[in-house]
């Protein structure tokens, strides 16, 4: 099954190998430590808003996944056999 991924591999090869001077080899290491670039001034006696971003029913955002699954794998941008959810 995995061998239907290979032909994008070449493909990304070749694009990688046309735009070398774009990819470069990744860091070795942890970047320097930096000081404190920003700050954030709180007004005192003030609470912070402590919830979610968006709130979420599990239920449905089960059923939104599988759905996005499904289609992904019917779609042939993920193989089946690495995928947990369906």
């Amino acid at each position: 099954m995995l061998s239907q991924w290979k032909p994008h591999w070449d493909n990304l090869d070749n694009l990688v190998k046309e735009y070398e001077d774009v990819f470069q080899d990744p860091p070795k290491g942890l970047p320097p430590l930096r000081g404190i670039e920003h700050q954030i001034d709180f007004m005192p006696e003030v609470s912070l808003p402590n919830r979610p971003a968006y709130r979420t029913n599990p239920k449905e955002t089960k059923r939104k996944m599988k759905k996005q699954m499904k289609y992904m794998i019917n779609r042939v941008l993920i193989p089946s056999q690495l995928n947990h959810f369906c």
